[in-house]
């Protein structure tokens, strides 16, 4: 399941990372302008969706070894579960243009979600 899911992640980094190549092409005017950079914001959210998935696989391994204890692992599902909400909210200030609101959720999610990839690396080794 574990290799399955490591796949699945590759080939959707590898399709956003396609995505985010063509994203300059899109910047022909004023209008594209604002829609390449929303394309890349889009993209920058994405981005965080998979890495949460990765951080949600890694403590489920990680209790699975005995690297952690399920109390560990509940703690960081329940971090998962808050930045999971913060992208979601993030994701609907981007659409709705409201990049301020955008910008100030999507920073506090990446910042915990780092913090939640360093645990995870840390508890690896």
């Amino acid at each position: 399941m574990t290799a399955r899911l490591v796949l699945i992640l590759a080939i959707a980094f590898f399709a956003l990372a396609g995505c985010a190549s063509i994203a300059p092409e899109l910047s022909g005017n004023a209008s594209g302008v604002v829609q390449s950079a929303a394309l890349l914001e889009d993209i920058r959210v994405a981005r965080a969706y998979a890495s949460l998935a990765a951080v949600r696989s890694g403590a489920a391994s990680l209790l699975e070894r005995g690297r952690i204890k399920v109390e560990d692992a509940e703690r960081v599902q329940a971090a998962a579960d808050a930045v999971r909400a913060g992208l979601d909210v993030a994701r609907i200030a981007l659409r709705a243009g409201r990049e301020g609101s955008y910008q100030v959720t999507v920073a506090q999610a990446l910042q915990l979600l780092a913090g939640l990839e360093a645990y995870i690396t840390e508890k690896s080794q």
